[in-house]
Formats: structure tokens, C-alpha cells, sequence
């Protein structure tokens, strides 16, 4: 019995705690952003258990991050680069030679180790040994400890184009990789042939760089594997693209059913064995860019239509010439659920991942006025970055929008356990993220940004005295929890405004009496508060006497030390003494209940004000004595 109140007392705890994750706010907490007075991009983007995050992508010419300066030796380069969960980059290397290398897409192992995949040209130095290209350019694979220094590398491919598109690890640190290869490819001793434009290369390698198999799958046509993805539940991966005309995957053969271009979702054991096959068609050209696994081990298909398809015997409609998609393919193969974003233009997506709190996260891109679910937004210019969030039961949760004058993608998504989310991309001209907003150097400039929680206790606690004299000064607090680097904006009465912690307003009069708010913002989080001031002419309420309330101070002036005597003719139920100096910061407060009479020694030892008020409230009636102190 004590074990089962023990393991309900857990359950009540977990699910009180995801359910007060779910109803956290999440926003844009920051964006940074590199560039040269060229082209560059942020291609792939993926987070460690430390809420850190590596981003994988190319650049021309003289490249600056922060305080990180490269210059690239050939065309273009591969760069990448850790940064911590507060923007700050950690450390940026690069590596290529005098060709064009661009890294695609980036991956961690559970030790923390890099892998990376892109094509390279002509002679590429990776750790201790140097990866020549065959051809135009070759596919790579690079593994890289989690301070970025180059453990080994290896490569793929012929006289073609050859290119890595996805990588992926399993639990015991082999690293899986996909791309397109034309002609004839070499993989260590393995040839493979193209039997159209191009085919599709599947390869796995050891933690120490083996190759351990690789596979080619391909007909007539244009084959691709865009994104792939492993299931530690189910010990699988997960791939998808899209082909033309007939693919063979094992024993599965699918066949496009327009003659354009069908999306897949292939299961495929370890050892690259095809489980099961599965096909994703419209009638028109469709295109397959991502894979995601969530939580229970199903597989998640994104890219984007052309035209209405059914789904579930269902058909499904579009909004425009090219829509993005997400769809939920059971473990076995079957049809869940799908959902389609988009405007009347052309919108894209690249990518998708799951989180441990049963949220899926989807990256792309939209022109003009895009429908997302129960939300629209309009972009800013001629394409914006969009982050949908649905559940896995294909819930509608939220879109985070962002964008500039011209355009902008999101090339690559990820989570780290505490639900923070980066993305990374690139833009052009000029862009904005929540309230950030970044100006390119060159023609494109790669971003990394983070959509993180408000996290509780997110408040802010404006204070100020409720009554000041005429005359002094007033001073405003905020007091934040928690905030890191956190920016206020005051407001209040006589268009007064400030952008410090605690504003002080000398000499106030009368029109400075009323309420005064306060905004705190930090990390894209934001909270306010107000308080109410009243502002009293201090010595006619020292002139006033009431028979029904009398106060006392002896002796005033004083140094400090003096006693307060107060009697009323009736008891109060509450009665209160509070002394503040001439900035309105509180230096004693006391109450008294059930009482008609008060004797009350006070001795002020630190004060630095030759003046304090003795503001006393016994039930409606308030005095307020001004004594003096030396």
C-alpha cells in the first residue's frame, strides 16, 4: 500500500509539472547572427543535453562571429560553432580548401561528439588525414569532439555531383548518413551506380570512422533522401524524400503517380535492411524535406504539396501553389494525421523535431498572408521564417512568426530537454524575431535563435510609499523574479516615463499623485506591475487637530531616538505607524490591533535623512507628522 501512495505521489508530481510547462509562455528569447559581405548560411542546427547548441553551415571570404574571424581558403567553407544557452558563442571552426564546401546538416552522439555531413571539392584537410574529391564535388562526413577539434573524416563519391544531405547517430555512437550521388560513386570499396539523374546513397559508419555498409536506392529520374532520423525505442532509422517515376526500397517498389514527384517515408533496420515502405503523393510535384521521431518511437514526415491529395481516404485541401506539410506515420507504416499550412504563394518548410513534453516543432517559410491553423500572419517581406507547434495528436498549439523586408529562411530546428528550442537560417537585408531585430552585413547572413519559456515565478513587483509629502522626493522600485539583464520601461501620471530600476522624481507636487506602472523585460520575457502614490501637503496635516486623534512626538527634533504617543477615544481594530524618509523608502512600520492607546519608542540609527515622516492610520483617519533628526 505505502508503495502504491509513493508511486501515485510521482505520478501526481510529473504530470503537475508538464502541465505547468504546457501553460508557460514561449517567445523569441534572443537572435544572433555572423556573416561576411557575401553569402553565408546557417544550415543545421542540434542541441546536447546542456542546452547547448551547434550549428553547421558555409561562407565566403572574410567571415566574422562575435569575436570569432575567418577567412575562407577556397570558394566557400564549412563553419561551425557551439553557442550556450544565453547566445554567447563558445568557440567557431572551420575547415575547407580551395574549392566550394558547405556543411548541410550536423548531428550529436550521447557522448556530445559532432558529426557533420555537406560536399567539399578538391583536397579537404579533416583531422589527421586529407579528403581528396574524384569529381565536381564529393560528400563528406566529419566527426568532431564537443570543443570542435576534428576527430576523423571520410568521404564519397565520384565524378559527379555527390552530396550528404542528413546525418544521424544511434545509441552506440555509429553515425548514419544520406545524400544524392550521380554517374559512379565510390565508398571506400563499394561502387555505386546511378541508374537515372540521381540516386540515393545510405551509409553507415563506426564511431571510429569504418565504413560499415552503404546502400543505393534509385530508377530513371531524380532520386533524393533529404532527412533521416533514428528511433531508440524501436532501434531503426527513419528516412525520407522524394523520387520520380519507380524507387525500389528492398522488396518495396513504389511508383509516382503523376509522373513529377512522389515523397517516401522508408523504415530501415541497422544493418539498412527496409522494414517497410511508405508513399506520400499528390498529383502534382511533392517534396519531401525532414524526418522527426517523438517520443513513443512514431515518424514524422515534412515537406511541401502542390496540390490537393487524400489522406486517410480523406481529401485534403491546399492553399496556394506550394504548401508545406506535416503528416504522422504510425511505427508500422500507417496514416495518422496530417495537417497543411500556407498562403496563396509559395511556402516551404525544411524541417521537424519532437520534444520529451509531446510537442512537435516545424520549421519553414511563407510569402504574403499565410493560414496556420486558427492563426494567420503576413509576412514582411517577400518570405518569412515560420515555427509551428502542434502535439502529437496533431493539436494546433502555436506559430512563432519572424522575418524582414526580403527574405529569410529557417533551415534547421531542435530542442533540448527543458523544452527551449533553437533554429537556424539565414536573411537578407534586414530581420526581426520577437522584439529583436538584426541587419545582415552581406547579401545573406546565417542567424541562431532561441524560443525559450517564460519560466515561473515570472513577475514583477512595483513598490513606492502611498503617501509622500509635497515636495520631497518619491522614489519607484521594481522588484523583479527572477530576471537576468533585465530591461524596465516606468509610466505614470504627468507623462512621466523612465528606463531605470528605481526612478526617483524629485520635489513632486500634487499632479504627480496616481498610479505608475511598470514594465520588466528579459530574454524576450515580460512582465509589469503598478502601484498608486498619493501626494499630501504635509504641513497642513501637521496644522489639522482632531479631538478624536492624537499624536505626539517627543522629543522632535531628536537624533533619532524619540517616542511616539497616540490616543484615541475608542479601540481600532487596526492601527498603523509608519516612518519613511524624504525618499519614500520605509525605515520602521508597525501594527496595532485592539488598542486606543500607544506608546511607541523608535530609534533610527542608520538613518542618513535629517527628515522622516511619521505617517499613523487608525481606521479611516490618517496624520502625517514631519520630525526631524540630527
Amino acid at each position: 500500500m505505502n508503495l502504491i501512495k509513493f508511486y501515485t505521489s510521482i505520478l501526481i508530481i510529473c504530470i503537475g509539472y508538464m502541465n505547468q510547462t504546457f501553460a508557460q509562455i514561449q517567445t523569441y528569447s534572443w537572435i544572433t547572427s555572423g556573416g561576411s559581405i557575401s553569402f553565408d548560411a546557417a544550415n543545421g542546427i542540434a542541441c546536447d543535453k546542456k542546452t547547448n547548441a551547434f550549428v553547421v553551415g558555409s561562407f565566403v571570404e572574410t567571415f566574422k562571429w562575435d569575436s570569432f574571424l575567418m577567412v575562407s581558403r577556397g570558394l566557400q567553407d564549412v563553419y561551425y560553432g557551439k553557442f550556450d544557452n544565453d547566445k554567447n558563442v563558445k568557440w567557431m571552426n572551420q575547415f575547407g580548401g580551395t574549392g566550394d564546401d558547405v556543411g548541410n546538416d550536423i548531428t550529436i552522439d550521447k557522448s556530445g561528439n559532432l558529426f557533420m555531413v555537406g560536399y567539399f571539392s578538391d583536397t579537404v584537410k579533416a583531422g589527421v588525414s586529407n579528403l581528396i574529391s574524384r569529381g565536381a564535388e564529393d560528400a563528406f562526413v566529419i566527426k568532431a569532439d564537443n570543443k570542435g577539434k576534428i576527430l576523423w573524416g571520410a568521404s564519397g563519391g565520384g565524378t559527379g555531383f555527390d552530396e550528404a544531405r542528413a546525418v544521424t547517430t544511434d545509441k552506440k555512437g555509429n553515425v548514419y548518413i544520406s545524400g544524392v550521388f550521380f554517374g559512379t560513386a565510390y565508398f571506400g570499396n563499394t561502387v555505386l551506380v546511378s541508374q537515372g539523374d540521381t540516386d540515393i546513397f545510405f551509409a553507415k559508419y563506426s564511431p571510429q570512422g569504418s565504413l560499415l555498409w552503404v546502400e543505393a536506392f534509385g530508377g530513371k529520374g531524380i532520386q533524393t533522401m533529404q532527412g533521416i532520423k533514428y528511433d531508440s525505442i524501436g532501434n531503426c532509422v527513419y528516412a525520407g524524400g522524394y523520387f520520380q517515376n519507380t524507387i525500389h526500397f528492398g522488396s518495396f517498389t513504389l511508383t509516382c503517380t503523376d509522373g513529377k514527384a512522389d515523397d517516401y517515408l522508408v523504415k530501415f533496420d541497422t544493418r539498412g535492411n527496409t522494414i517497410w515502405a511508405y508513399q506520400f503523393a499528390s498529383p502534382a510535384f511533392d517534396d519531401a524535406e525532414g524526418v522527426a521521431v517523438d517520443y513513443n518511437g512514431d515518424p514524422y514526415l515534412v515537406g511541401y504539396v502542390t496540390a490537393p491529395f487524400t489522406f486517410r481516404g480523406v481529401t485534403v485541401s491546399v492553399f496556394g501553389s506550394l504548401d508545406p506539410f506535416l503528416a504522422k506515420i504510425s511505427k508500422n507504416g500507417g496514416e495518422r494525421w496530417v495537417r497543411v499550412v500556407g498562403s496563396k504563394g509559395e511556402d516551404v518548410d525544411r524541417g521537424a523535431v519532437a520534444d520529451l513534453f509531446g510537442n512537435i516543432y516545424w520549421i519553414g517559410g511563407f510569402e504574403g498572408t499565410a493560414t496556420f491553423e486558427t492563426d494567420k500572419f503576413t509576412s514582411a517581406g517577400k518570405r518569412d521564417v515560420f515555427v509551428c507547434k502542434y502535439d502529437t495528436t496533431g493539436k494546433y498549439i502555436t506559430t512563432f512568426p519572424a522575418g524582414g523586408t526580403s527574405h529569410d529562411r529557417g533551415r534547421g530546428v531542435d530542442v533540448v530537454p527543458n523544452g527551449d528550442v533553437f533554429i537556424c537560417g539565414r536573411f537578407t537585408q534586414s530581420t526581426t524575431f520577437g522584439s529583436m531585430t538584426l541587419r545582415a552585413d552581406g547579401f545573406y547572413d546565417p542567424y541562431v535563435a532561441k524560443i525559450g519559456y517564460c519560466n515561473p515565478p515570472f513577475k514583477v513587483t512595483a513598490t513606492a510609499p502611498g503617501s509622500v509629502c509635497q515636495g520631497s522626493a518619491l522614489q519607484l522600485n521594481a522588484v523583479p523574479v527572477p530576471f537576468v539583464n533585465a530591461s524596465y520601461k516606468w509610466s505614470g501620471p504627468n507623462n512621466f516615463s523612465s528606463s531605470t530600476q528605481s526612478p526617483i522624481i524629485p520635489n513632486i507636487t500634487t499632479d504627480a499623485e496616481g498610479t505608475y506602472t511598470v514594465l520588466a523585460e528579459s530574454g524576450g520575457c515580460f512582465a509589469n506591475d503598478d502601484t498608486t502614490v498619493n501626494v499630501i501637503n504635509c504641513r497642513e496635516a501637521e496644522a489639522e487637530v482632531s479631538t478624536d486623534f492624537i499624536v505626539s512626538v517627543s522629543p522632535n527634533p531628536n537624533n533619532g531616538n524619540f517616542l511616539i504617543n497616540l490616543q484615541i477615544p475608542f479601540k481600532s481594530n487596526n492601527i498603523q505607524i509608519r516612518l519613511s524618509d524624504i525618499l519614500g523608502r520605509t525605515v520602521f512600520q508597525k501594527n496595532y490591533f485592539e488598542t486606543n492607546s500607544i506608546v511607541q519608542e523608535i530609534q533610527l540609527n542608520n538613518i542618513v535623512s535629517n527628515v522622516v515622516f511619521a505617517e499613523i492610520r487608525a481606521g479611516s483617519e490618517i496624520k502625517i507628522i514631519k520630525i526631524i533628526t540630527h
